[in-house]
């Protein structure tokens, strides 16, 4: 999960082990719902989830999501939404989404989790701009 504000600054990034996830479209719904509630925690008022699922995306956006494997987490997702004065779901190219990537590399069973709020380190924040200077369409 990666924070920016509007200016694309990093503001939080986080990464975290799913133990028993039955596909990887569940393990990005996860993710998805974890950087909302980030976002929320830090007082994020306006949000634009970047997912680089197209599946995720698709069953975010409809409203037979219910009837899908993740239907639950869109609930949730979709309900936590509702708490920001303004969200909107984009997705992103894989490529356009490099911070992310890495962080889930970094996770493991025996290394289950990083946080980093406001004192990002300066590998990620090169990652960041990287990512800033792909297209996200």
């Amino acid at each position: 999960m990666v924070i920016r504000d509007h200016q694309v600054r990093i503001q939080a990034v986080a990464a975290r082990w799913f133990d028993d996830v039955p596909d990887p479209l569940t393990a990005e719904a996860l993710a998805a719902k974890e950087g909302i509630e980030l976002a929320l925690e830090i007082g994020c008022e306006r949000v634009v989830l970047e997912v680089d699922s197209k599946m995720l995306h698709d069953s975010l956006q409809s409203s037979s999501s219910e009837r899908t494997a993740i239907g639950g987490l869109c609930f949730d997702i979709t309900e936590l939404a509702r708490s920001i004065s303004d969200f909107k779901i984009h997705w992103v190219c894989r490529e356009a989404n490099l911070v992310d990537d890495h962080c889930a590399q970094l996770v493991s069973a025996s290394k289950r989790c990083f946080f980093w709020v406001d004192d990002v380190p300066d590998w990620l924040l090169g990652l960041a701009t990287a990512d800033c200077t792909l297209d996200h369409d």
